[in-house]
C-alpha cells in the first residue's frame, strides 16, 4: 500500500512562498521627495586572471589602471567625458592597458598570467532630502534614467525602497 504525501508539500510549497512574498512587499515603501540627486560613476579597470596550478582556488585578479567619471542627473560631465553609451552614460578615458612585462611582473610561483580585460562598471545612487534630512541610497539603471528625465524641469518622484529601505528599486514621476 502505497500512502501519497504530495498534496501536503504543495501546500506547505504555497505556503511558504505566500510568506516569503509578504515578507519582501512588506520591506518595501514609497516617498515622495521633490530634492534629489541622481549619480552613476562610471569605470574602467584593466584586469587579469591569474591561473594557479593544483590549488582549490584555481585563479586570482589583478586590478591594473582604472579611471573613473561621475555622472550627474544625466547631464554630460564637464571635464573627462569621452563617450556616451546607449544608456545616456558618460564614460571616461581608457586606462593604459597593461602590457606583458607588468603582467608577467605579478605573476606568483606556480602561475599563469591570462590576457588583459577590460571591464566596465556602472555604480549607480541617489541622494533625496526629505524633511531636512539627506540620504544616499543605492540605486539601479532605470532609478537613475527617470531621475535624469525628471530632474531638469524639477518634477518630484515617487521613489519605492527596497527590503530594509538600503536601496531605491523603483522612481516614478509625478
Amino acid at each position: 500500500m502505497k500512502i501519497k504525501l504530495r498534496a501536503p508539500r504543495r501546500k506547505f510549497g504555497y505556503l511558504l512562498l505566500l510568506l516569503l512574498t509578504a515578507l519582501v512587499v512588506s520591506g518595501c515603501r514609497d516617498l515622495t521627495v521633490d530634492r534629489y540627486e541622481a549619480t552613476a560613476l562610471t569605470t574602467y579597470t584593466w584586469s587579469v586572471k591569474y591561473f594557479r596550478e593544483g590549488q582549490k582556488n584555481r585563479w586570482r585578479i589583478e586590478e591594473f589602471g582604472s579611471n573613473s567619471l561621475l555622472n550627474v542627473n544625466g547631464e554630460k560631465p564637464a571635464d573627462g567625458a569621452v563617450l556616451e553609451d546607449d544608456g545616456g552614460l558618460w564614460w571616461p578615458v581608457l586606462p593604459t592597458k597593461p602590457d606583458i612585462d607588468a603582467i608577467e611582473q605579478r605573476t606568483k610561483a606556480n602561475e599563469t598570467p591570462g590576457t588583459a580585460e577590460l571591464l566596465k562598471t556602472v555604480d549607480y545612487q541617489i541622494t533625496y532630502t526629505l524633511a531636512g534630512d539627506s540620504t544616499t541610497l543605492g540605486a539601479n539603471s532605470q532609478v537613475y534614467r527617470q531621475a535624469a528625465r525628471s530632474h531638469p524641469y524639477g518634477k518630484a518622484l515617487r521613489l519605492t525602497l527596497g527590503p530594509q529601505g538600503k536601496a531605491v528599486t523603483r522612481a516614478e514621476p509625478l
